[in-house]
């Protein structure tokens, strides 16, 4: 899920107790500097899985966290890294267009 208003961001914070609400994530996402995305489970769309700070210089996972910070299990990360991997093609073809 791609996060479009502060609101949603400060709602990602509260549900699974991470620190995803505070100023700085948004304003990183902003600017491009990072891009954050809320990982759901497809059982459950409306529910907090994971949260994922990408950093878009060199297209790395920064954080990926979910409830109470803690650290996501070895399937979420392969996924996380799949999904970094296929923004930064997405990023490379649309730089290459534009």
């Amino acid at each position: 899920m791609y996060p479009q208003t502060r609101d949603d961001f400060i709602n990602e914070g509260i549900s699974p107790n991470n620190c995803a609400g505070s100023a700085g994530y948004y304003d990183r996402h902003v600017l491009g500097r990072s891009m954050v995305f809320f990982i759901r489970r497809a059982s459950q769309p409306e529910k907090p899985f994971f949260t994922t700070e990408i950093g878009m210089d060199a297209g790395r996972i920064k954080q990926l966290y979910g409830f109470s910070d803690c650290s996501a299990p070895k399937d979420v990360r392969v996924f996380t890294e799949g999904f970094v991997r296929a923004v930064m093609r997405w990023r490379g073809a649309e730089r290459m267009a534009g």
